[in-house]
């Protein structure tokens, strides 16, 4: 996981609006509005992020809404702000007093 917000490789603005898929090599940060797939070591989505995406990583943190499913190989964190709408599969799971999780889970 990145060693603070300023260790990303990739980071999409509160600002910014993007569709399509993304592979990053690294780190990725959502902070405004994406559309698609993401693929990348860690993703961190921000506490005012939307994303209509599916999410596959090592590590999520999911501070904003994800609408899709997200599969992690290490873990997967909601926290107090977050809501996931959708499928999750990850072997450890940490979910914040207050957090959504609407959808099926699966710890392998």
């Amino acid at each position: 996981m990145a060693k603070n917000n300023y260790d990303m490789n990739t980071i999409l603005g509160e600002n910014s609006n993007y569709e399509g898929d993304m592979k990053i090599e690294g780190s990725m940060r959502v902070e405004g509005i994406f559309k698609g797939e993401i693929t990348a070591s860690s993703v961190v989505v921000g506490k005012n992020a939307k994303l209509e995406a599916n999410i596959n990583a090592d590590s999520v943190i999911v501070g904003g809404e994800v609408n899709g499913n997200i599969n992690t190989t290490k873990e997967l964190t909601l926290q107090k702000t977050g809501k996931i709408i959708g499928d999750v599969e990850t072997p450890t799971l940490v979910v914040e007093d207050g957090a959504i999780l609407q959808g099926n889970c699966k710890m392998k």
